[in-house]
């Protein structure tokens, strides 16, 4: 029998890759963990955090195991409840745990946290979750802030700033205050005062709101007019215009003759929104981004840990010695793809952790390649030809740890799901479908699955359609995130017994 011992080349490049792991983990704004809940005990207990969370936090692992009631000691004690119910509902339903809460560390610190975790049976009593905290205070604290800006907004009003309109219905003659006036920047005596004074100023794209809003009241379906526009000044920018009104009087068919209101301009209170909001989106564009890295390394490294363990137990099981050395050549491969994908997600994590920031030229032949060699240990186990006919020289500006893993699992389930029952072929195929856009296809005559039954929850999480026992839910999913991410369609056509062809169109991401 081959010893097998790692040699010491392997043994330093397998630390030389955990070195890079750490240092990229530690790059990210929060920290991954892993907790564990055992019910005999009531107690929880930390097996795994990243070394950053001392760092951000000052929590320390030895803080963590040693203290037996962590989860009281760090959570706010108004949030204690909530959270508390929201784990024991995770390990009841083996749903993820997602939660905003309060903390308050030992060193005085507080804030928000925002944990998205996993759960994992481990045994009748013990329930494990492997998550991601990332701080959220920021988010929170713009929170407050607008509400405090609302708040001082509502005392404006009470004061001074108020335009004041009255509108003689019958006659078409309105009376503005100086304050309204001043909002239109017009003068009081340049010309005559009507409706069309003011309606003939309202944005072209809010116009139809307003006369909506104002026939609403009129038609007796709200009890006061009420309405936001956009106004046209005389310097040629446009206001913002909280408008309100009711009427007074009536004529003697019981219909509006007269009516009272008020102009408040609000343009900094809408720019402010409009700024949150961008605020927003960029939080949750960065939230999206942590999430699809987080699936990148426990998906895809699990994949190469995976693939090592193939190739191992094939040499163990190997009877000659040619054939082991045949087979041990695919462990450079195999080390080769899982080296390039911990080099790719370091750039990520070097690169201010923007998960979408650095697309390169790409050339895509090359990285396809790339994947078919980690995959040849279950390319020759599952006895499948591969035809890709992709020429060398094609290339698109994209994402190099994205693509990596677009390929990888797209090719490797064509390979996963083939039908023992007759030869598997897989085709790699690209065409442009305009001056900058590719369309790029992997067809397969595999096991194929009932889109009328499971299409609506083909790329959803967690979800599995055969009966594989390495099936997680993880790659279609990750895959659709990251193929959207990039502006780019997924799409799939498949007959159950006969195949399935994964499409997806890069949209302007040709040279």
């Amino acid at each position: 029998m081959i010893s097998k011992k790692k040699s010491p080349d392997h043994t330093s490049q397998e630390a030389v890759s955990l070195d890079s792991l750490r240092k990229f983990l530690d790059q990210v704004e929060g920290f991954f963990f892993r907790i564990q809940f055992d019910k005999r005990s009531k107690s929880y207990s930390f097996p795994f955090i990243t070394e950053n969370a001392e760092a951000l936090y000052g929590l320390t692992l030895e803080y963590l195991q040693d203290n037996a009631h962590v989860i009281s000691d760090l959570v706010h004690v108004d949030d204690r409840k909530p959270v508390l119910d929201a784990i024991y509902k995770s390990m009841k339903t083996s749903t993820p745990w997602i939660q905003q809460f309060r903390f308050l560390l030992p060193s005085g610190a507080h804030g928000w946290v925002k944990i998205q975790a996993t759960p994992e049976k481990l045994s009748e009593n013990v329930t494990s979750w492997h998550g991601y905290a990332t701080d959220i205070t920021e988010m929170k604290n713009i929170q407050l802030e607008l509400l405090s800006v609302k708040d001082r907004f509502e005392f404006a009003l009470e004061g001074s700033e108020i335009g004041v309109w009255d509108w003689d219905i019958e006659n078409d003659e309105v009376y503005y205050s100086d304050k309204s006036l001043e909002f239109l920047e017009i003068p009081r005596d340049s010309l005559l005062l009507s409706d069309s004074t003011w309606t003939d100023k309202v944005h072209p794209d809010d116009k139809q709101m307003y006369f909506d809003d104002m026939n609403a009241y009129f038609e007796g379906r709200t009890k006061y007019y009420s309405g936001q526009h956009r106004v046209f000044s005389s310097s040629g920018a446009y206001k913002w215009i909280q408008d309100r009104g009711k009427a007074v009087e009536w004529d003697e068919n019981g219909k509006p003759s007269r009516m009272i209101g008020t102009h408040v301009d609000i343009t900094a209170m809408k720019e402010y929104e409009e700024d949150i909001l961008n605020k927003n989106k960029l939080i949750e564009s960065h939230n999206g981004r942590l999430k699809n890295f987080a699936l990148i390394v426990s998906h895809n490294l699990r994949t190469h840990a995976g693939n090592l363990k193939t190739i191992l137990q094939l040499i163990d099981d190997a009877e000659s010695p040619e054939e082991k050395k045949e087979l041990a050549r695919y462990l450079y491969d195999i080390s080769d793809g899982l080296s390039g994908t911990i080099s790719n997600l370091n750039d990520i994590a070097s690169s201010n952790r923007n998960l979408s920031d650095k697309p390169k030229l790409i050339l895509l032949r090359e990285y396809i390649d790339k994947t078919i060699n980690t995959l040849k240990a279950q390319i020759s186990e599952k006895d499948v030809i591969i035809l890709c006919d992709i020429p060398n020289d094609i290339q698109i500006t994209y994402n190099a740890a994205y693509l990596e893993s677009i390929l990888f699992n797209l090719i490797s389930n064509a390979v996963k799901y083939s039908d023992s029952s007759r030869q598997s072929i897989v085709k790699i195929n690209a065409e442009m479908t305009s001056i900058n856009d590719l369309l790029l296809s992997v067809e397969d005559n595999g096991l194929g699955l009932d889109l009328n039954a499971n299409g609506g929850k083909l790329f959803g999480l967690y979800k599995t359609f055969h009966r594989n026992e390495d099936a997680k839910g993880l790659g279609l999913f990750m895959t659709k995130n990251q193929i959207e991410d990039m502006g780019d369609e997924i799409s799939v056509s498949s007959v159950k017994g006969e195949g399935s062809i994964f499409s997806v169109l890069f949209k302007n991401k040709l040279p």
